[in-house]
């Protein structure tokens, strides 16, 4: 009878630890699947590779059959589009060229390793940027469109800016966060340093790129920025106010590898360059006498 009784009580017991045994693996089976689905719907956990955002790309109509890539590198993204679509329609292109991709970055995002590399076909940069980086950058590069000038202004959704202190009061200023910038950084900052204000009691909020700071303008974030023609475009149908900052400021030159010496192919690229000139009603290029380009 002990013997009976003490089965029965081991039996019991048994039944007992596998119900929890069972219970506790359908818990982990179920903490396991929601886990995995929040880790599947997370936004920050995924490792798919993000987008460049900061260039456009096109294959050449009348490709070839080559596989090369022609890179350019501009300071803005207006108009980087239209620049690739001409050059993706050029048969002198597509003789050399597979594809083309325009990229824009600030002007500090050049290094000497992209130069000496030679990473891009073709390079809108001032020539002190290029120069400092490589002295001797010209055994790398030629010029290819020699450099176009254009006004600065401040620009304001309400009256003209005015540079003195009665009128700034209260006023919130946008600026570009690139020290290297002239439109959007030193040619705005000294107008005020010269017209006697004093920076430090200045509201100034600093952007990362210009379409932030167009952004804060439309929204009514701040209330002043700087600019070419380009902003009053950029803002359309806004209606803006400007006040000019300087004339003839040296937009940079355009450079071109001097490996490509085929005249037909740099005449392509030259003619791609004019697309730019719709950024600004007072932007002048020169002329240049190139008969190559007939």
């Amino acid at each position: 009878m002990a013997a009976l009784i003490l089965r029965q009580c081991v039996e019991t017991m048994l039944r007992s630890c596998s119900y929890r045994i069972h219970l506790a693996l359908k818990v982990l089976v179920v903490a396991f699947f929601l886990a995995l689905n929040i880790v599947l719907l997370s936004p920050y956990s995924t490792s798919f590779p993000l987008s460049d955002y900061s260039s456009v790309s096109c294959n050449v109509a009348q490709a070839s059959g080559n596989s090369e890539i022609l890179r350019v590198l501009t300071i803005t993204s207006s108009m980087a589009q239209q620049q690739a679509e001409f050059l993706c329609q050029s048969r002198h292109i597509g003789q050399h060229f597979a594809e083309v991709m325009v990229s824009w970055h600030s002007r500090d995002f050049l290094t000497a390793e992209q130069l000496i590399n030679e990473d891009y076909d073709v390079i809108w940069n001032r020539e002190h940027v290029m120069r400092g980086l490589v002295p001797d950058f010209h055994h790398y590069y030629d010029v290819l469109q020699p450099s176009s000038t254009y006004n600065v202004y401040w620009f304001s959704l309400g009256e003209a800016p005015r540079l003195e202190a009665g009128f700034l009061e209260g006023k919130r200023i946008g600026l570009l966060d690139h020290s290297t910038s002239k439109t959007s950084f030193l040619l705005p900052l000294d107008s005020l340093k010269t017209a006697g204000l004093k920076l430090a009691q200045l509201n100034i909020s600093y952007f990362v790129n210009m379409k932030a700071m167009y952004d804060a303008l439309e929204a009514g974030e701040i209330d002043i920025i700087p600019g070419g023609n380009w902003v009053a475009d950029q803002l359309a149908p806004l209606v803006l106010q400007k006040t000019l900052i300087a004339e003839n400021v040296d937009a940079g030159s355009w450079y071109v590898r001097k490996r490509i010496t085929d005249p037909s192919l740099r005449c392509a690229m030259q003619r791609s360059i004019q697309v730019y000139q719709a950024l600004s009603k007072d932007m002048r290029m020169p002329e240049i006498a190139a008969p190559d380009c007939l």
